[in-house]
This record gives structure tokens, sequence and C-alpha cells, in this order.
């Protein structure tokens, strides 16, 4: 178990974005370093070791800008609600990656396909396959209210839990 979630923590951390920028960085001081042991700086500059270094740096360019898109399309995971729970007023989802604790959601129901503002909530606390959602407000009517409260199996395959927020300011 200790060592499954430490391969984890590390596997993770080390394709994230940040640690991208910091590789990025130390292997930018690693072939300037390198660059002044090969080269005499008096000379010419071996145009072998600038091709190779600006291969290294298309490399790495390349997969920078592969983690920025794989990171802005994780933005729009969505996840069906499985139940409700009226005392707590949680929805329990499916666990995925992508949602951390005190991670806010938005709610949102799918009528002829267009997506309606259901709610706003939070991950209030992950488990081995589900995770719960905390919600902060319900912009329902009373019918909808009480077949959410029933868990109405066609309302909760209606609704999508989103993990973009949308911002409505201070009222």
């Amino acid at each position: 178990m200790t060592y499954q979630r430490l391969k984890s923590i590390i596997f993770c951390s080390l394709f994230s974005w940040n640690s991208f920028c910091l590789i990025f960085g130390v292997i930018g001081v690693a072939l300037t370093i390198w660059a002044m042991f090969i080269c005499n700086w008096n000379e010419q500059v071996s145009v072998k070791w600038i091709a190779l270094q600006f291969v290294v740096f298309l490399y790495i360019v390349v997969a920078l800008i592969k983690a920025l898109y794989e990171t802005c399309n994780k933005q729009y995971i969505e996840c069906i609600p499985i139940e409700f729970d009226q005392e707590t007023r949680t929805f329990l989802i499916p666990s995925n990656e992508y949602l951390d604790y005190y991670s806010m959601v938005s709610i949102v129901q799918i009528k002829n396909k267009f997506e309606i503002d259901f709610g706003t909530g939070y991950v209030s606390n992950i488990q081995k396959g589900f995770i719960q959602i905390t919600v902060i407000s319900l912009k329902v009517d009373d019918k909808q209210l009480k077949e959410l409260m029933k868990n109405d199996s066609i309302l909760l395959n209606k609704l999508r839990i989103k993990i973009t927020y949308k911002y409505e300011g201070i009222k």
C-alpha cells in the first residue's frame, strides 16, 4: 500500500507542469555548463553542438506543449452523479483523477442539448471508488427538487458534474 502510494505520488509529480518547467531549467543549465567544457570560447563554436542543443530544446518544447494541452483538456472532464443524499446535500460520483479535495465544481443539467445551470458545489471527501460533492447552492424548481430527493435515475442521468466553476460575482 505504501509503495503504491509513493509510486503514484512520484509518477504524478514527475509529469506535472511544474516538474516539466523545473526539468527544462535544469537541462538548460546543464547544457550551458557542458558547452563551456567541450567548446573553446576563443575559437568558433562547433555547429554540431548547437544542432544537438537545438534538437534537445525542440524535444523539450514539444513535450511541454503536449503537457499544456493535456492540462487544458482536464478542465472539461464531466462526471455523471450516481446518487444524491438529501441529509448531507452531497452527490456521489465515480472516482477520477481530476478532482481533488475542495475543488469547486459546477452542476449542470442537459436539456435538449443545452447545459442549464443546476447548482454549484465542492469536493468534500474522496473515497476509494467514489467522490462526494457537497452542494453549496441549487437553482431548481420544486418538481426537480422532489425528483432529486427521490434519487430519480432519469434526472441523475441528465446531470453533469463539471470541474470548471462559473463565478457569478458578489451579490
